[in-house]
């Protein structure tokens, strides 16, 4: 059986955990590639010729994907058997917090010098975070966390239902912020969770599938009937508590019960009004960028219906949500916005201390990660992992330091594949127009990225900007800026590289090759650095052909 990460269906919520090994490789799933016997034939002309990318070429045989990734693959694949799941090392790492797995005799893989040391999936462990983050006390995010704290507490003496929005980048720190706050609610507080699916049909009310599930006691030992007989005890007592608890359960699956929206809405309330009569009641909903229309429909007709009980909405979500819902943040819907920024240089600082458990960490460690993260949390502690797996930073009687000299930062697995999947979702336009962008650099122009987009795509180059800096990944950049037209410059280096290394090689030196002669016309750079601009884009253009073994006279 291939295998390329994970299972396609997810019943269990655990397996999500698994998804960013299934990010590594969806480029093979969107090719559909075909791994068959002339395979080794296509295969032995190009290895080498690039490693850790997957590289595309049009015959007429159809789509060819070559590269480490699919060859590992092809590999693994020829040495699982029926029903085995078989990970490489990177995706293994990965997810290696998140299952059980043991170790196989390392296998030979045609055009690479060492063999290939796979893993056996045994078990997907229930309840394992998505990401697996570093023990550190929360930094830098006391105003907020007072914010959320003081929302509760409105909820309690206004007795009705609040919203608070916490919005940012992926990996920011949304998720640790909530969970502070709430371990810091009084006892008599009642949490649940819920999380929106980037994936799957079907998934209007998914989040609610978790959050009553907790309220009513529902284990995952419990079968359908043991499930419905504790969801109506939830509401025993209740005004049509049978209708209530029934129209419930076929919204989380319980049963084949369909209802329509305005008494799923309705009976959604009445459950939610009955437990918080009992226990003030926070509902953290994570990942709401995902959540389908109906469900934020129904977050919208809490705030406005729910009275006489304290219920507090707490949305995690990234700014995408906020261009689909601007009623959300100018007035109409009555919501708290809190949005998440950067560490400052200070607390990064102190995140990277009481990670190393060390304080006295060396300027040039410090200097290395920050610059890199760019006061994001979760970058902070991948990137320091990284250093740390594979020698870089190593623990001398001295403290910490650094074993070789480094200068600069490559991307973790982790933080490309997390990326990857939020680039991987944006519109094709968008997705193709911040890719071209990358080709520029981390700061680029509005006439050059003009220049560098699709001939049929040049006529909405702005609205796709625009709708960039909405999303949060590029930001407008006054200090870049020429006469007579706006700049901008990429949120994070790490969104640029990701960028950047999806486009494909054949692409991507046909656009260094075109943006230098742009330059070179324009003469952009101020003197003194025009040759050397000119020149980078050049070198790369020619990289770019020459590892894809295009050695012609154009090259």
């Amino acid at each position: 059986m291939a295998v390329f990460g994970v299972p396609v269906v997810h019943e269990d919520d655990a397996l999500r955990a698994v998804l960013a090994a299934r990010e590594m490789h969806k480029a093979l799933e969107r090719l559909n590639v075909e791994l068959e016997e002339v395979w080794d034939v296509r295969l032995e002309a190009r290895i080498g010729v690039n490693t850790g990318e997957v590289v595309t070429s049009e015959s007429e045989a159809g789509t060819l994907a070559t590269g480490d990734p699919v060859n590992v693959a092809a590999r693994l694949q020829q040495a699982a058997d029926p029903g085995e799941t078989l990970l490489g090392k990177e995706t293994y790492r990965l997810v290696e917090h998140a299952i059980e797995a043991g170790p196989l005799q390392a296998l030979p893989v045609k055009g690479k010098r060492k063999p290939v040391e796979p893993w056996r999936l045994e078990k997907v462990i229930s309840g394992a975070p998505r990401v697996l983050r570093q023990e550190s006390p929360l930094v830098g995010r006391r105003g907020e966390r007072e914010h959320l704290e003081a929302i509760f507490k409105r909820t309690l003496d206004e007795r009705r239902c609040l919203l608070a929005a916490l919005v940012g980048a992926a990996g920011i720190g949304k998720s640790r912020l909530a969970e502070e706050t709430a371990a810091r609610l009084p006892a008599n507080a009642s949490v649940a969770h819920g999380r929106c699916l980037a994936y799957g049909d079907g998934i209007t009310f998914w989040p609610l599938r978790d959050i009553v599930r907790r309220l009513a006691g529902i284990g995952a030992e419990d079968d359908a009937e043991a499930a419905r007989g504790k969801l109506a005890r939830l509401v025993i007592g209740r005004e049509e508590a049978d209708r209530i608890a029934a129209t419930v359960a076929g919204v989380i699956g319980l049963s084949e019960a369909k209802g329509r929206s305005e008494d799923v809405f309705w009976a959604v309330r009445k459950l939610l009004e009955t437990v918080a009569e009992q226990r003030p009641l926070v509902l953290v909903l994570d990942d709401l960028q995902w959540a389908e229309p109906t469900f934020l429909d129904l977050l919208e007709y809490l705030v406005a219906w729910v009275r006489d009980v304290p219920i507090m909405l707490l949305c995690l979500t990234r700014p995408d949500l906020l261009e689909t819902r601007p009623s959300w943040v100018n007035g109409i819907v009555e919501t708290e916005v809190l949005a998440l920024e950067p560490l400052g240089e200070s607390d990064a600082r102190t995140l990277v201390a009481n990670l190393l458990e060390s304080d006295a960490v060396p300027d040039e460690v410090a200097a290395l990660i920050m610059d890199a993260a760019e006061g994001n949390p979760l970058f902070v502690e991948e990137l320091l992992r990284m250093l740390l797996e594979d020698g870089t930073l190593g623990r001398e009687d001295s403290g910490w330091t650094l074993v070789r000299d480094v200068q600069r930062l490559s991307v973790p697995p982790t933080i490309n594949a997390l990326l990857a999947a939020r680039l991987d979702r944006l519109p094709a336009e968008e997705r193709d127009l911040v890719q071209r962008a990358a080709v520029v650099g981390t700061q680029f122009t509005w006439s050059a990225v003009s220049h560098l987009a699709a001939p049929e795509s040049r006529s909405h180059v702005g609205r796709d900007l625009q709708a960039l800096v909405r999303r949060r990944l590029i930001l407008p950049d006054d200090t870049a800026a020429i006469a007579g037209e706006d700049a901008f410059r990429f949120a994070h280096t790490l969104v640029r590289d990701a960028a950047y290394v999806a486009l494909p090689k054949g692409l991507r030196a046909e656009l260094h090759e075109r943006y230098a002669v742009w330059v070179g016309e324009r003469r952009l750079a101020v003197e003194g650095e025009y040759d050397e601009i000119v020149g980078y884009h050049l070198e790369q253009a020619y990289a770019a052909r020459a590892a894809l073994g295009m050695a012609d006279e154009r090259t």
